[in-house]
């Protein structure tokens, strides 16, 4: 599973988008939104999705 996903100040997931999303593109879009970025690529899989998971029910 890729995609990117934007928390809220309260870490609650606001949105998510499927895909590869490549370090530039992130930037670009932090950047544009006004949030801040913390890259989880190299984070293991099953922990990146059980913190999304405790934030919102789809994950």
């Amino acid at each position: 599973m890729q995609g990117i996903a934007a928390l809220d100040a309260d870490g609650l997931v606001m949105l998510d988008l499927p895909g590869e999303w490549h370090k530039p593109d992130l930037d670009l879009f932090a950047h544009r939104a006004g949030i801040p970025l913390l890259d989880a690529r190299s984070h293991p899989p099953d922990r990146v999705r059980a913190v999304l998971a405790s934030r919102a029910p789809g994950w």
